[in-house]
């Protein structure tokens, strides 16, 4: 009997060597786009018009400058769901979630409306409906931000052997959109819908979406929309607030030499969609993300897809390896944004409170002066560690 048992301990040994073998393997000779992917869906209907990709050309902007979709005379909208929403049926923010119990409870209100990842092969910039006169109808989606990640130099010792530089290279080459679905009203007015969309692509190759890692999945779902600006006036519906948690280094930990445990920390995004067209009649979104425990406020910058500095760049080390080799439980160590200018989030209170001035600002109002450079002349990257 003991015989029998030992023969069976050895094989069981044997065999968990081979499995995890394959597994290795499979990992090292897919190519960096595929490594072990998730497919993710969208939840969002469509129109049944066929979403129409850009050519590579097209694509072509020089560092720093956004590609900008093309105008369309069709009527339906490419990649984005043709039924107009209702405004009373999007939810809604009139205060901004400052502290961190206020931005922690906005981001578990949201649970179920969390960011929404393309599917593979989908094209990341889609053309943009001129719609009709005189009817609401939708304009189609629309690029707000990049987000890219880059490994923490001072943990690289910590990456496996074997698949440490494929880890690096598939950090590297990869960028993250996050997009929005814009309407336009009866008047012709741009309007965000309640959703956002995350177009995942390899920077050499911008113009469609590939598969992501699950881990890279679990990420885009913690980008939560939390509602629309409500207020009275024309500008109801041009600011979009999303909410993101992620797992942040204990710096404290980190100082006194103890195990370093992430805490979970919430920053809050602006997509904003400034009041007039361009030339060609395309709304113009910028975007604006907080930092350092929402202490600070910053207008991002909208860099071409294959720049290698995206909009927000997040420092990270991994907290695991599955079966030593595989990254897991991504940990952030800091974040970058590439900022045309800052503010601290206590002097934007107080211009948007009338603390300043005397007369409060409207969020929309605030934030077209933001972006014009009426609040501050600083220009440059901004950075923040955790």
């Amino acid at each position: 009997m003991i015989r029998h048992q030992w023969i069976f301990a050895v094989l069981t040994f044997v065999l968990l060597g081979i499995s995890t073998f394959a597994l290795v393997q499979d990992y090292l000779s897919e190519p960096p786009e595929t490594l072990s992917a998730l497919n993710e869906t969208s939840l969002l209907p469509t129109t049944s018009l066929d979403e129409t990709a850009y050519e590579a050309d097209d694509l072509e902007g020089e560092e720093g400058d956004l590609e900008l979709p093309q105008m369309t005379d069709s009527a339906l909208a490419v990649g984005v769901s043709s039924d107009v929403p209702s405004p009373d049926r999007m939810p809604t923010f009139d205060e901004i979630p400052w502290s961190a119990r206020e931005s922690a409870a906005a981001f578990r209100d949201a649970r179920n409306r969390s960011c929404q990842m393309l599917p593979p092969d989908s094209p990341v910039l889609t053309p943009l409906s001129r719609g009709q006169d005189g009817r609401a109808s939708a304009v189609g989606r629309v690029h707000g931000f990049t987000v890219g990640l880059m490994f923490d130099p001072l943990h690289r010792s910590e990456l496996p052997t074997t698949t440490g530089g494929r880890i690096l290279d598939y950090l590297d080459s990869h960028t993250l959109a996050v997009q929005a679905p814009v309407y336009r009203d009866q008047e012709g007015r741009f309007f965000f819908g309640p959703e956002a969309k995350a177009a995942f692509f390899e920077r050499r190759k911008p113009t469609r979406t590939v598969e992501p890692e699950s881990l890279i999945s679990r990420a885009v779902r913690e980008f939560r929309v939390v509602g629309l600006y409500q207020t009275d006036d024309v500008a109801a519906g041009r600011t979009l607030m999303l909410a993101f948690r992620y797992d942040a280094d204990d710096s404290d930990t980190l100082i006194s030499g103890a195990a370093s445990k992430p805490r979970k920390e919430h920053e809050l995004l602006f997509l904003h969609l400034l009041p007039q067209a361009d030339r060609e009649g395309r709304p113009q979104i910028v975007a604006f993300a907080t930092s350092d425990g929402r202490a600070s406020i910053h207008d991002l910058s909208q860099p071409s897809f294959r720049s290698s500095t995206p909009s927000i760049t997040a420092t990270i080390r991994f907290g695991d390896y599955t079966l030593g080799v595989l990254p897991a439980q991504p940990i952030v160590t800091g974040i970058r944004q590439a900022a045309r200018q800052s503010l601290s989030t206590e002097r934007f209170r107080s211009l948007m409170n009338g603390l300043t001035s005397g007369e409060p600002i409207l969020l929309p109002q605030l934030f077209d002066a933001f972006h014009a450079g009426e609040l501050t002349k600083s220009d440059g990257s901004s950075s923040s560690t955790i």
